[in-house]
């Protein structure tokens, strides 16, 4: 009897063994049809998402055309506007002037300044203006001859140092006349 006992014990255990693996792959399988599925949605979706965000960019790409057209600007290749320099072209930098009223300003600090002169840093400070602000006042003011260079700050490089142009009143040269060489 026991070694019947032996016999029914393994057919039943060899009979669960063949039937649990068959239960677990259909399980198995049914849960990979279904993520097949949603992965199939997923993607499904996103592509559409995809299409939706090109025809917004061309849409908004159309509009910015329009605009640019509209207001007169030129376009560049392929219809989309020219990028614009934040600078300048070195044309455009020489059209830029100071205005009469920035220039008055910086000779009233020259003024002030007295013999000790300014430099294009101490200018932009005391105008309170921007670096190529001052540069250009300085410019303009030397071309018209209101300042002069009149040497380099001490303890640097190449700071230089512009004070007004000394009065010309009682300081006039006198040329001698041109002699012709003796042979």
């Amino acid at each position: 009897m026991s070694t019947d006992m032996t016999v029914v014990e393994s057919t039943a255990i060899e009979d669960h063994e063949e039937q649990a693996p068959d239960e677990t792959r259909t399980h198995i399988d049914g849960y990979v049809t279904g993520l097949m599925q949603l992965y199939d949605q997923e993607q499904a979706r996103a592509e559409e998402l995809d299409r939706r965000a090109k025809a917004a960019r061309d849409n908004a790409a159309r509009i910015q055309k329009a605009i640019k057209v509209l207001r007169g600007e030129k376009l560049g290749d392929g219809g989309r506007p020219k990028k614009r320099s934040l600078t300048g072209t070195p044309g455009e930098m020489k059209r830029w002037n100071v205005s009469e009223d920035r220039l008055s300003d910086a000779l009233k600090a020259f003024e002030q300044a007295g013999t000790s002169g300014l430099t294009q840093h101490s200018l932009q400070a005391a105008l309170g203006s921007s670096k190529d602000t001052a540069r250009k006042a300085i410019l303009t003011l030397r071309q018209r001859e209101k300042i002069r260079k009149a040497g380099l700050l001490p303890g640097t490089r190449n700071t230089p140092i512009y004070k007004l142009m000394p009065d010309g009143a009682g300081k006039t040269m006198t040329l001698r006349p041109h002699r012709e060489p003796t042979d």
